[in-house]
């Protein structure tokens, strides 16, 4: 029996706040249907999934700058892993029937809907 293993990324983020360094352990795997999850211990900030789903975009995936990325769902705990929080994005949100309008302006509450260019999400890292 031959079995498919679904490749994941996992980015290590340090986030530096004055004299303490925090890093952020973010785990990004594809989903059946489409679109990525993405992991992360506590509750992120705005900036930090931004940053991370861009970089993976990126980097990982190799897609253009221009490339839209849209969050479509998020769960305030992983059912696996406790005290955790999932997001889930897509690249490319019209191909699978989702219309990117506006934008959210709280920067530190993920809004299902929010989307952004990878450029942009990436742009979140400093």
């Amino acid at each position: 029996m031959i079995s498919k293993v679904a490749s994941s990324l996992v980015l290590v983020m340090a986030l530096t706040t004055g004299p303490v360094q925090a890093t952020t352990v973010h785990t990004i795997a594809p989903v059946a249907g489409g679109g990525y999850d993405m992991v992360t211990p506590g509750v992120p900030s705005r900036s930090a999934f931004w940053c991370a789903a861009g970089r993976y975009v990126l980097d990982n995936l190799r897609y253009s700058g221009g490339t839209q990325i849209m969050l479509v769902d998020v769960e305030g705990q992983d059912e696996i892993l406790p005290d955790t929080v999932r997001a889930r994005f897509v690249v490319n949100p019209t191909r699978y029937g989702l219309l990117p309008t506006g934008a959210g302006t709280n920067m530190h509450v993920l809004v299902e809907g929010d989307h952004m260019t990878a450029a942009l999400a990436r742009g979140m890292c400093q």
